[in-house]
């Protein structure tokens, strides 16, 4: 993504094909499964990609308890940026155990995996990532009924496999590849 300049334009298919890689591991997988550079540096892409953004959900962790409900509203005062303020203020950085960031972490995680990029604000957006280690032990499940197990990225829940989607078996075994590779190196 950074070679081809598609943090700029991302029409091109190395654009395309690379952005739906990075999109799939940061939405689907687990926090600790996926490069810290990663998480942070996919929102960079997220504006010049949008036309290209598919619905996916991270997977399911039977350990962990559901989200609560997202409500998706955008502001300062929105239930997600509230949060991640919340978190801030709470002192949750260095101690989740708080009740108060035990709360706040699970808005903002529900928030920032359900609603659309435009609900948070940039900082709450790219900030939850600065918290997920903190809190891992506060993390929860959202849950999607339509499809709770999909590991097909379509563009809109209600539309058809679109081109992003026809990329994504490659993509799902180029990064299967590579993570096994970076296991075996560790």
């Amino acid at each position: 993504l950074q070679a081809e300049g598609c943090s700029t334009e991302c029409e091109s298919d190395i654009c395309i094909k690379n952005f739906a890689i990075i999109q799939i591991h940061h939405d689907y997988c687990f926090d600790d499964e996926v490069p810290t550079v990663l998480e942070a540096e996919f929102h960079d892409y997220e504006g010049p990609c949008a036309e290209h953004n598919c619905v996916i959900y991270r997977k399911r962790d039977p350990s962990k308890p559901d989200c609560p409900d997202s409500v998706c509203t955008t502001g300062t005062t929105g239930a997600g940026n509230a949060a991640y303020v919340g978190l801030i203020a709470d002192g949750c950085a260095s101690d989740c155990s708080a009740a108060s960031c035990v709360s706040n972490y699970r808005i903002l995680r529900s928030e920032h995996d359900t609603c659309d990029e435009e609900v948070l604000e940039k900082n709450a957006e790219e900030g939850i990532h600065s918290f997920e280690e903190v809190c891992k032990e506060q993390t929860c499940n959202v849950w999607h009924e339509e499809d709770p197990d999909q590991l097909e990225c379509v563009e809109d829940a209600g539309e058809e496999t679109s081109s992003v989607g026809a990329v994504n078996g490659a993509a799902v075994a180029a990064v299967s590849m590579i993570m096994a590779i970076a296991a075996v190196a560790l």
